[in-house]
């Protein structure tokens, strides 16, 4: 498996849970307890799927260590043009999405998105 195939998996991955998480997050949890703590309970929870996810990628892949670099490299940009194109999707505008990355809860959901890119690099090919 190429490493760019490999971002786009991991990418596709987090993305498929972070859209499971949101359906909770959104409509039940947000309303109750606010954006920023909703964020806050369900970031370790991706970051944890994040780690998971990688590491399985990766033993699977065998790819050296550039590879697992290039990964993450790649993983970073293609979430957020999935999450981009969802929002698009649904009605929203390339403006509001992306200032939605720059209010306290998406920023936590951005740092916590670069963390996960690194995650490919800590993992051992087997």
């Amino acid at each position: 498996m190429s490493a760019v195939r490999a971002g786009l998996l991991y990418a596709a991955g987090l993305f498929a849970i972070g859209f499971a998480l949101a359906l909770v997050r959104i409509p039940l949890l947000a309303p109750r307890i606010g954006d920023t703590a909703a964020v806050l309970l369900e970031l370790p929870v991706m970051l944890f799927a994040a780690w998971r996810i990688s590491r399985a990628i990766v033993r699977r892949s065998g790819l050296p260590h550039n590879g697992r670099v290039l990964m993450g490299v790649v993983y970073l940009p293609a979430l957020l043009l999935f999450e981009l194109l969802l929002g698009l999707a649904l009605g929203g505008t390339a403006e509001a999405i992306a200032a939605g990355w720059f209010h306290i809860p998406g920023l936590l959901g951005l740092a916590a998105q670069a963390l996960a890119a690194v995650f490919p690099r800590f993992h051992l090919a087997r």
